[in-house]
């Protein structure tokens, strides 16, 4: 299996950090007016700090469930392939299995990680 690349060193990155971060809270209350730079820029600060402080396994999961709960299918499927597929990377190098070649998309994917021990 290869290395993890992270989210920082991603070709990608800086362009879409720079260009669509945006500093302020989001209501996931609001399904119908979906902001994909709040989206992109929530995940890629998610994910710089679980690269951070190094979670792995059940905690990562735990953490993962903490931020993410509120958000529906609609906001995982606005986010950026490129930063879904960074994530996915992510769960699999720190321990969190999902399958490769699965009939499921990124998003039901973390979906079910979501309901994981309900």
């Amino acid at each position: 299996m290869s290395q993890y690349k992270g989210i920082r060193t991603r070709t990608w990155f800086d362009n879409l950090y720079v260009r669509e971060y945006v500093n302020q809270p989001y209501d996931f209350t609001d399904d119908k007016n979906i902001n994909e730079e709040h989206l992109n820029t929530a995940i890629l600060d998610w994910i710089e700090y679980i690269e951070d402080t190094g979670e792995v396994d059940i905690i990562l999961l735990e953490q993962y469930k903490e931020e993410f709960t509120q958000w529906s299918k609609r906001h995982l499927d606005a986010v950026d392939q490129r930063i879904k597929r960074a994530m996915k990377d992510l769960f699999r190098k720190r321990g969190i299995y999902i399958p490769f070649n699965r009939r499921e998309s990124i998003t039901e994917q973390f979906i079910s990680l979501l309901d994981l021990d309900k």
